[in-house]
Order: C-alpha cells, then sequence, then structure tokens
C-alpha cells in the first residue's frame, strides 16, 4: 500500500492523472530514443546533438512560461526539421542504410578465406606493373560515398580478379569495392566529392569518415600501404596486411603496432601526404 501510494504521489506531482498519460509517455520516449540512436550513426555532423539542443528548449521554455520562444519553437518546428533533412540529406541517408546492413541476415559462419586471395590477386597487380586499390565495407555503409561505373555482386574469386586486373581497361587510378564478408560490390570506384584529391588522400578521407578499410599497392614500392580510420601504415608485407584486415574484420579490433612506417592523418593534412608525420 505504501509503494502504491508513493506512486500515486509521484503521479500526482508529476500531472499524471491516469494510464493513459504514462503510455503516451512511453510511446514518445521510445520514439525519441530511436530517433537518437538513429542520428548517433553519423560522425561527421552534430546531428544528435542538435536534436537534444532542441529538445531541451522546449523542455526549458516551457518550465519558464515563456509563451512568444514557445510559440516560435512550435511554429517553426516543422520548417526547421525539414531544412535540417535537406542540410544533411546524405547523412541521413547513410545512417538508413546502416542500419538496413546492420539488421539484415547474415550468414553465422562466413569464410575468410577471401582475404588471402584478395591479397593475391594485389601481388598479381603488381606483377603486371599495375597499383591494385581496395575498400573494404565494415560496419558503415558506402553505398552514398562511392561510385561504382561497374556494380557486381560476386564473392571474391583469384581467376575472375586476374582477368579484370589483366584487361586493357583496367584502371589503376580507382579501386575494387569489396564487403567484410567478401563480396565484391564494383570495380573502378572511386570516392564522391574528391575529385581534386589525390588517390591516396581521397582514401583517407573515406578512412576518416568511416570505418572503410584501405589498402593500396603500387609496383613501385616495397609493400603494401594500409589505411584505417586516423592511421596510414606503410611498407607492410602480404603477410602483415592479412593480420591487420583479419583483426578487423574478425575482431573488430583497431590495428595492431607492427611493422611499417605509422602515420597519424590529420584533418587538413590529406591533401598532401608529405605532410603526414609519424
Amino acid at each position: 500500500m505504501q509503494v502504491w501510494h508513493g506512486a500515486r504521489v509521484i503521479c500526482n506531482h508529476l500531472g499524471l492523472f491516469n494510464w493513459k498519460d504514462i503510455v503516451e509517455i512511453i510511446i514518445f520516449s521510445s520514439l525519441l530514443y530511436r530517433i537518437s540512436l538513429w542520428l548517433k550513426r553519423d560522425r561527421n555532423s552534430t546531428l544528435l546533438a542538435t536534436f537534444f539542443a532542441y529538445c531541451f528548449c522546449l523542455i526549458f521554455i516551457s518550465l519558464f512560461s515563456l509563451p512568444t520562444v514557445s510559440s516560435f519553437l512550435w511554429f517553426y518546428g516543422p520548417s526547421m526539421i525539414m531544412l535540417s533533412m535537406l542540410f544533411h540529406q546524405e547523412s541521413l541517408q547513410k545512417n538508413f542504410v546502416t542500419v538496413q546492413n546492420a539488421i539484415s541476415p547474415t550468414t553465422t559462419e562466413i569464410s575468410h578465406e577471401w582475404i588471402e586471395l584478395l591479397i593475391r590477386s594485389a601481388l598479381h597487380a603488381r606483377s603486371q606493373n599495375k597499383s591494385f586499390v581496395c575498400i573494404i565495407e565494415q560496419r558503415d555503409a558506402l553505398q552514398l560515398l562511392i561510385d561504382c561505373p561497374i556494380s557486381l555482386n560476386t564473392p571474391v574469386n583469384l581467376s575472375v580478379l586476374s582477368v579484370l586486373i589483366d584487361s586493357p581497361s583496367y584502371d589503376q587510378t580507382t579501386a575494387f569495392y569489396i564487403t567484410k564478408e567478401g563480396i565484391v560490390r564494383g570495380i573502378h570506384c572511386t570516392i564522391k566529392g574528391t575529385t581534386s584529391d589525390t588517390l591516396i588522400a581521397a582514401m583517407q578521407r573515406l578512412a576518416q569518415k568511416t570505418d572503410a578499410l584501405v589498402f593500396m599497392l603500387n609496383p613501385t614500392h616495397a609493400g603494401f600501404t594500409f589505411i584505417v580510420n586516423n592511421s596510414l601504415i606503410e611498407q607492410i608485407t602480404a603477410k602483415q596486411l592479412v593480420t591487420l584486415i583479419k583483426q578487423q574484420v574478425l575482431n573488430n579490433q583497431k590495428p595492431v603496432h607492427t611493422q611499417g612506417d605509422h602515420y597519424e592523418i590529420k584533418p587538413d593534412q590529406t591533401n598532401n601526404h608529405e605532410q603526414l608525420h609519424s
């Protein structure tokens, strides 16, 4: 009885006079929570902070009874939401695709032999005196960030990749687009909005914005180049690269400290590789 009486006192104090009020609060709280989780997925824009700021403004003006400001926010709220959606259209779409990827069914056991096959394909490209660039998609969806003139949906296959590399139309300034399940999504891929950047600068920007993995092999360089988040590792062997990729894809870990030249990528240094510092 004391618990029930205490609950009634709290409900009366909060202005909750019947069960319908409680149900409405639960529904709207759940909705706000889901929206917050969705907006939190964007790493580049302050969508979540802006959303919270708007909610706190509504609470503040309600507590202090500011009718003019309240009318303004409620009246122009839909317009501001629409403008925000227009300004952040790409980010919101990317978040939606990421959620779809997260809840899409996947096989419980996935063979990761494709990683070794991918490295062998890169070595084959170097034997043909050609560069090889590969983008590996993890949790963050990349469809809206990458232009792929040739779309595919086939597992990584050494014979197929070798044929593509040996083709006269093979473009060394573009990349292969692979998922973490070892599915080739596209070839001759470029990063949107990076036409004035060098290839390595464009890949660095992509790695900074998402959790994508990028590795490159240039026939004039001694080893592989691996890019993840704000890290760039150069002159690593094929065995070391396989280890790094598996750590990211299988265990979702940060790269271990391995031999090779390590660099930290700064936002204002992606246009000039020479400005990177160890």
